[in-house]
């Protein structure tokens, strides 16, 4: 048995079917992004890393200011602050959604992130008061915890402009470990690949 898996291997290689981004992890990405009714989904080693490329690809000056609960998780906190931005922390209630302070969204908040904690989507409220009140500002979704939850019957994912999940051993969905993002902007993920996946072929765009 062990000489056929071999084998096979070494056929998969000769015939460049394993490379730097093999058939089935586009086809992971692909059954991913169906599953939550996204149109794009895209692979990282974690759920950081998939935060901090979703950050990144905002294209926000340093010292920018990001808007996130206190509930959150600490490698969140972590990327903001190591790639220069400047973390603004909002209280939350007793049902664990952020108190959003109208006055803080006016004064020059670039993005905001929204953490689905523990499964619930109250947060979704939120989001749609902030595209409301602040149009231009991006929003960034932590789904680590909500894995396939929806709202009003529709993926959580959809209501923010960047939603990324871990995969991490301990969520709901485990891959061991890793991290995906959702999005529905394609500008928006072939930034994320230039960023983290440079030699993967673009969407509908050559390749920097």
């Amino acid at each position: 048995l062990k000489i056929i898996l071999s084998l096979n291997i070494v056929k998969n290689i000769i015939f460049n079917r394993y490379s730097k981004y093999p058939k089935y992890v586009i086809d992971f990405e692909k059954k991913l992004a169906d599953k939550f009714s996204s149109k794009y989904a895209l692979s990282f080693s974690n759920g950081t890393q998939a935060f901090e490329a979703s950050l990144l690809s905002l294209g926000l000056e340093k010292g920018s200011k990001i808007l996130l609960s206190k509930l959150t998780f600490t490698s969140t906190c972590i990327t903001i602050l190591k790639n220069g931005f400047q973390p603004v922390y909002l209280d939350f209630d007793k049902n664990l959604k952020m108190i959003l302070d109208e006055d803080i969204l006016k004064k020059d908040i670039s993005a905001i992130v929204v953490t689905h904690a523990f499964g619930y989507t109250n947060e979704t409220y939120n989001v749609k008061k902030i595209k409301e009140l602040t149009p231009k500002v991006k929003i960034i979704a932590d789904c680590s915890h909500a894995h396939g939850a929806k709202f009003n019957n529709e993926s959580i994912l959809n209501f923010a402009d960047i939603s990324f999940m871990s995969l991490q051993g301990a969520k709901a969905i485990s891959a061991g470990e890793g991290g995906i993002i959702f999005t529905n902007s394609k500008d928006l993920l072939n930034t994320m690949i230039q960023l983290s996946h440079p030699s993967r072929q673009l969407i509908d765009k050559e390749n920097l």
